[in-house]
């Protein structure tokens, strides 16, 4: 299971739903023209493409590909075809493994040391969503950890058979030090763990809704403030599920 705490911020349609960044600061080449058919990352685990240094910055193209791995996130099978990067961190680390600017609909699955079928380390099916500088459906995965010692590979794979252009950039992020205000509420939600069944505050995502009544706001701003954790868990054994709240 993995665990992301987590901040609400509204969609700007002026610069897209892309969020605050951090600085990013990069040495890499203005990438040229793609030509069809042409893909930077390995075929397969076996044959990965390896990282050596962060910044890095990459790009390829998914179209024509082999269909090597077809596992399972939160969306279900992909039939896609895939590429595979790897890296192994020379200490702990957080990373931002990011596909902003993709003109696909594409998911990230990464498995630590040999690959798991039906159970990655971590994986996203798509982070950017309507009015975004991104692409419809990139994906991106945000403070993820990485552990000394082990080798990571990041498959970029594809939604419902999509396939194209995908930019990559990955980067060590600063460690994520959450700090709720004092006045924040406590969301209540019992921990997730991989047999829970989330019937806590499921929004629409439930049939009928569950929704958490709020009756605390600060008088002067008329906001609230609720400290709690999203995060992927495994119900059912096959299939990541999403705390969605």
């Amino acid at each position: 299971m993995l665990l992301m705490a987590f901040s609400v911020y509204a969609n700007d349609p002026e610069v897209g739903s892309k969020g605050p960044e951090y600085p990013r600061e990069s040495n890499a080449p203005e990438l040229p023209p793609l030509e069809d058919g042409d893909r930077i990352g390995g075929d397969t685990i076996e044959t990965a493409y390896h990282i050596d240094a962060l910044p890095f910055e990459d790009y390829g193209n998914t179209t024509g590909m082999s269909n090597d791995y077809n596992d399972i996130c939160e969306v279900g099978s992909n039939m896609a075809a895939d590429v595979v990067y790897s890296f192994t961190p020379a200490y702990d680390m957080l990373i931002d493994f990011d596909l902003c600017n993709s003109n696909y609909q594409n998911q990230i699955f990464v498995h630590e040391d040999e690959y798991s079928p039906g159970d990655p380390y971590a994986c996203v099916p798509g982070y950017y969503y309507g009015v975004s500088i991104c692409g419809l459906f990139s994906a991106r995965m945000a403070g993820l950890p990485l552990y000394s010692g082990h080798t990571y590979y990041f498959i970029i794979d594809g939604y419902a058979g999509d396939q194209g252009v995908y930019v990559l950039t990955m980067e060590e992020m600063p460690p994520c030090d959450v700090v709720f205000s004092a006045d924040a509420v406590p969301e209540g939600e019992p921990e997730l763990t991989n047999d829970y069944v989330d019937d806590y505050n499921t929004g629409c995502n439930y049939n009928p809704p569950i929704l958490q009544p709020i009756d605390y706001y600060q008088p002067e701003s008329g906001c609230v403030s609720i400290a709690g954790k999203s995060g992927y868990l495994r119900p059912n054994g096959l299939q990541f599920s999403r705390d969605t709240d």
